[in-house]
């Protein structure tokens, strides 16, 4: 039959995971908060690939014998009614995030933030040029001219991840970036050109605003 008590993952009131199940709730209690503390998010992800904005939460749940929040506060300060769907009564329930994933068109890899930095970010000491070209993100390479392409959800995405780069390059001393999230033509026109002749990424695909 399983555990009674599950700490579940929802977005936008739909179940999509469970990350924990315990027999008591003191136990619960404990995965549950553990599992809260332990969330932290370098670039979350905001948005589905259909454009619907994220609405992660951590919940925990038991069986109706016991008793269940009626309410709780959101973001905002509001004060939601709780109504469970299931056979189930609803003991905890916070906000979560989850870690954007994106891919390196290059080589059709797919990285998080935390892996982004140790392939593409701090594994030497080239100047980089990071620009967001419509829902793209484009790294430079100052000493060498090759170029990395990731490809994000939308503009504000890329744009989004720009500025991320942008803070953690502040926040460690790292003085090797130049960063362009709103790049002019003339500066575009000759990265669409290295990329077509070098890479075959075309400027018809570089120019799409959202890639799915």
């Amino acid at each position: 039959m399983g555990s009674p008590y599950k700490i579940l993952l929802y977005n936008r009131g739909k179940r999509v995971s469970v990350l924990g199940e315990a027999v008591t709730y003191i136990d619960a209690v404990k995965v549950y908060n553990d599992t809260l503390k332990s969330n932290k998010c370098f670039f979350p992800k905001m948005c589905n690939w259909l454009g619907k904005e994220t609405d992660y939460e951590l919940v925990l749940i038991g069986p109706k014998s016991g008793t269940s929040m009626k309410h709780f506060r959101n973001e905002i300060g509001a004060l939601v009614k709780v109504v469970p769907k299931g056979d189930f009564v609803i003991k905890k329930i916070n906000p979560y995030c989850v870690e954007e994933i994106f891919k390196h068109k290059n080589t059709n890899t797919k990285h998080t933030f935390k892996t982004f930095v140790k392939n593409f970010l701090v594994n030497n000491d080239n100047t980089r040029v990071v620009l967001s070209i419509n829902n793209k993100l484009v790294i430079q390479y100052f000493e060498n001219d090759d170029l990395d392409v990731f490809v994000l959800k939308n503009r504000e995405d890329s744009q989004r991840l720009n500025e991320t780069i942008k803070n953690f390059s502040y926040a460690n001393g790292l003085g090797n970036f130049i960063f362009f999230n709103d790049p002019t033509i003339d500066t575009i026109r000759p990265i669409y050109d290295a990329l077509e002749e070098r890479y075959g990424i075309s400027r018809e695909w570089m120019s799409r605003v959202s890639t799915r």
